[in-house]
């Protein structure tokens, strides 16, 4: 079983939702979204852009492992691999490799399937910091 969770946005047709999935199971709808959905939840309005406490915990109580913690490294990120000259590893973290104008990557291979977006700095416009973050690591 591998897990992943996924958030559909407020410009969904079904709405805003947090969602396990299990992508060894196909799904029912799998035209749409591989992984069958083994939990959901609705979304609320001021949720976007960063997993709830109450989704990791289920993530967490689900793969009997925290979401953040000695994980296996995630394949290559191909938004990366097409990037032009204006990306790399240029953020105050250490593991942030951005591809300008569209997000910032995280490189920390303690998270489950990374690389993956950063959802503090670049992303929230400074709200919320890259400091703050578990697997911050200060580049040198």
């Amino acid at each position: 079983m591998k897990l992943g969770i996924e958030e559909s946005f407020e410009f969904n047709p079904e709405g805003h939702f947090w969602r396990i999935r299990d992508y060894d199971d196909v799904a029912e709808d799998a035209s749409n979204y591989p992984g069958a959905i083994v939990w959901e939840r609705e979304g609320t309005e001021d949720e976007g852009g960063w997993y709830p406490d109450d989704v990791r915990a289920e993530f967490e109580r689900l793969t009997g492992k925290a979401e953040f913690g000695n994980a296996e490294p995630g394949p290559f990120n191909l938004v990366e691999m097409v990037a032009d000259e204006a990306a790399g590893f240029n953020q105050s973290c250490a593991y942030g490799y951005l591809v300008d104008g569209h997000a910032v990557y995280c490189h920390n291979t303690d998270w489950l399937y990374a690389p993956r977006k950063c959802r503090r700095t670049w992303y929230t416009g400074g709200e919320v910091r890259d400091e703050d973050c578990r697997g911050y690591k200060p580049r040198q």
